[in-house]
């Protein structure tokens, strides 16, 4: 059950915080390029509470210069688009998949990225403590 979830939560986060897209985003702007490569789930909270990663599961998000995306795990993949406007605070992070856009916040220390996002109709969390789902993931090394 908790791989159930876990799998539920990683491949919906471009749809928790899902509304309709007035247009799909734009490539990427400049700077956004840290965020660009394979990135793997390491850890998620779901209303503040942990649910633990079971071993063996490979959950990743990919994010491609060209503003593609792709979230893959247990056998499914999803893919879609990316911008980030990295002069807000949290620096926010927009994901689309068809018509529906995920307004996330995110952080980069490193080669750990932490997403944060809330349920539809709640609109962009406006810091991390308020997010109601935070993933957390670290860089795969090639």
């Amino acid at each position: 059950m908790r791989r159930f979830v876990l799998a539920v939560l990683v491949l919906a986060l471009p749809f928790l915080a899902a509304r309709a897209a007035d247009d799909d985003p734009e490539p990427p702007a400049a700077g956004a390029g840290k965020l660009v490569g394979e990135w793997e789930l390491s850890e998620i909270k779901a209303k503040g509470i942990a649910i633990p990663v079971p071993d063996g599961a490979k959950m990743t998000f990919t994010f491609k210069k060209n503003g593609t995306l792709s979230s893959s795990g247990q056998g499914q993949q999803k893919d879609g688009k990316w911008k980030v406007n990295g002069k807000k605070s949290p620096k926010e992070l927009d994901m689309t998949d068809g018509n529906m856009t995920t307004g996330a916040i995110y952080k980069l220390e490193k080669d750990v990225l932490t997403i944060g996002a809330s349920q539809p109709g709640n609109g962009r969390p406006k810091d991390f403590a308020s997010a109601e789902a935070t993933m957390v993931f670290k860089r795969k090394k090639k």
